[in-house]
């Protein structure tokens, strides 16, 4: 059967259409490589100071006007412990492969080769699905306005060579950067020196150490939302379902338009018989 000039038209606007729906929605390609830099929070050396907040407000121009911890971007709860309050600093993880990138059907979240998650708010739709992936709640939502915050490790500095804000001023070092592998090396001696814990090293740019007393306590504290016994793998597999799901839809339109093409055309050649 041959395609006439007006069936051809069609036919091609729509698998044109198709295509063009497949690349949009397609998932983000994972994160391949280990990030460059990584941060290492020493919960232990945490004192509460609250520079790396207003540090943060600074980089960002924004303060957090709904807690008294933080900013939309990095906070430092004080948690409640058997014997009494931790300081414990915590903002987004920047997963290796995040969920929350994945997910993202408008690419408002993109993951740079750096590991670093970052937010395009003139592409964010309001869908708020990375909140329901992210395993560490670490996404600030804007009902309001349908806008998301979250850290973006200071970019404009860290894609140049520098240390995130709220590092560079830590009096205590209790947030430290540098390349990757040397910060993972540095979480294993701390955690082996103190009997502690390493946490996320592999699956995320900001690495934890702490003691195991911090750790048992940290788990059952409500404040706390970034310690967990092991980086939350499921979330990933969850974010790519998702984001499939919205693609599988795809080759059924493509049959539907076609045969649809083909059926018209029949018609047409059966009006003229």
């Amino acid at each position: 059967m041959k395609m006439n000039r007006r069936s051809f038209i069609g036919a091609a606007a729509g698998l044109g259409g198709i295509t063009l729906a497949a690349t949009t929605l397609s998932p983000t390609p994972i994160l391949a490589l280990k990030p460059k830099n990584a941060m290492l929070i020493d919960v232990s050396k945490c004192i509460g100071c609250l520079r790396c907040i207003q540090a943060c407000a600074e980089y960002h121009k924004k303060y957090y006007k709904q807690e008294t911890d933080g900013t939309v971007f990095t906070k430092v709860p004080m948690a409640t412990m058997e014997y009494g309050q931790r300081p414990t600093p915590q903002n987004c993880l920047h997963c290796i492969d995040a969920p929350c990138a994945t997910v993202c059907q408008s690419k408002a979240l993109e993951q740079l080769e750096s590991g670093a998650v970052v937010y395009h708010e003139d592409r964010c739709i309001g869908c708020f699905l990375c909140t329901t992936v992210c395993p560490f709640e670490s996404i600030t939502t804007d009902l309001e306005n349908k806008k998301i915050f979250k850290c973006d490790l200071c970019s404009k500095i860290t894609e140049n060579g520098g240390a995130p804000s709220c590092v560079t001023i830590c009096p205590t070092q209790s947030k430290t950067w540098g390349p990757y592998e040397e910060k993972v090396k540095e979480a294993q001696e701390i955690a082996e020196r103190n009997k502690g814990k390493m946490l996320y090293a592999n699956d995320a740019t900001v690495i934890y150490v702490l003691t195991d007393y911090e750790y048992e306590q940290l788990m059952k504290a409500p404040e706390v939302t970034v310690i967990k016994p092991e980086y939350p793998a499921e979330y990933k597999w969850y974010s790519l379902l998702t984001k499939w799901s919205r693609v599988l839809w795809i080759p059924f339109l493509a049959g539907a338009v076609l045969s649809g093409l083909t059926w018209r055309k029949g018609k047409g050649e059966k009006k003229v018989e």
